[in-house]
């Protein structure tokens, strides 16, 4: 069950910085097989926590990105995708 890190035409109409979160949670899913917490989107981004979380927020409001909820460790978490 592998989790797609979505080629689509996410890019397109988006900021410098709302490309390079997105290019995050992408090189994430394709490392690691599975979509990033926001804890991993924050480490794997190049901002720091308040602006990748303001990026992440616009994505979220944009439809760029969306959540899902998956188990890790035994909790529920919230993860990313890139719709």
């Amino acid at each position: 069950d592998s989790v797609d890190s979505g080629d689509s035409a996410v890019g397109q109409g988006l900021s410098d910085e709302q490309r390079q979160v997105v290019e995050a949670i992408r090189e994430y899913i394709d490392e690691n097989d599975m979509a990033p917490s926001k804890n991993k989107v924050i480490e794997c981004s190049p901002f720091g926590s308040t602006r990748t979380n303001r990026v992440i927020d616009e994505l979220l409001d944009l439809g760029a990105v969306v959540t899902d909820s998956d188990e890790r460790y035994g909790n529920e978490a919230t993860v990313f995708r890139i719709n």
